[in-house]
């Protein structure tokens, strides 16, 4: 693995709420009963693109309604599943750090890179510093 080997970066969702943005859902406007009316029910927003135009909500009424299920049935049905689900959110979960640790890996490498760079260019500055450049260099005992 090369020392500048990082996971690629996923690109971040387009128009997606951060944590910071506050979002206020607005009740949909009723319908005008003129059947003459022609005009959209939403106006084109020229500064927004396609993308970040608001979608019109479906009426609250055509969502079925939730269903309570009994105790003893989301019992059942928990312990039936429990070990299987607790197995593929192991594997997600140990996918997810093992690309997590690839990239993790790559910057480390670099950043011990970067200090043993700096530290060799520095002691190789200050090693030099007294000596001539046409002198010979000092030999050392373990040179022999």
């Amino acid at each position: 693995m090369a020392i500048d080997d990082e996971a690629p970066a996923r690109p971040l969702p387009r128009f997606v709420p951060t944590l910071t943005e506050v979002v206020v859902s607005t009740p949909a406007p009723a319908p005008a009963p003129a059947a003459e009316d022609l005009s959209p029910a939403m106006p084109p927003a020229p500064h927004l693109p396609p993308a970040a135009l608001p979608v019109p909500h479906a009426p609250a009424a055509a969502a079925p309604a939730p269903r309570t299920e009994p105790p003893d049935l989301v019992e059942a049905l928990l312990a039936r599943l429990g070990p299987e689900l607790e197995r593929q959110i192991a594997e997600a979960v140990g996918r997810v750090l093992h690309e997590q640790m690839l990239g993790f890996n790559g910057r480390v490498r670099k950043a011990v890179a970067d200090v043993v760079h700096d530290a060799m260019a520095s002691a190789l500055l200050h090693h030099g510093a007294g000596t001539d450049v046409g002198e010979n260099p000092v030999k050392w005992p373990s040179d022999t």
